[in-house]
């Protein structure tokens, strides 16, 4: 898969390429060290959240949940919420009006 990004936002273009095959990573931008930046963002182990399944005897409960880390490129699902987070962690902002290909 392919998605588009801009930094700073809506200036220089840039793109991330997503093997999921392979789970390589190719970060497109003319500034090195940004790329680097990137690329360590989406190939380091990040916490995530993920819900657990509580028994139906106890009723609904939405708060529970584990904390897993995880590098981002080991399945496309932490991959893409990786990109959601993105922003906070690298400043690089997501095109995700464009079509990932």
């Amino acid at each position: 898969m392919r998605i588009e990004f801009s930094y700073p936002k809506g200036t220089i273009r840039g793109s991330i390429e997503y093997d999921e095959k392979t789970k390589e990573v190719t970060v497109s931008f003319p500034d090195p060290k940004k790329r680097k930046q990137i690329k360590a963002y989406l190939t380091t182990k990040q916490e995530f959240w993920e819900p657990v399944e509580v028994p139906e005897e106890l009723g609904i409960v939405t708060d529970y949940v584990d904390v897993v880390n995880i590098k981002p490129i080991e399945n496309l699902g932490f991959f893409l919420r990786a990109l959601n987070q993105i922003w906070g962690h690298t400043g690089v902002w997501i095109h995700w009006n464009t079509e990932i290909k």
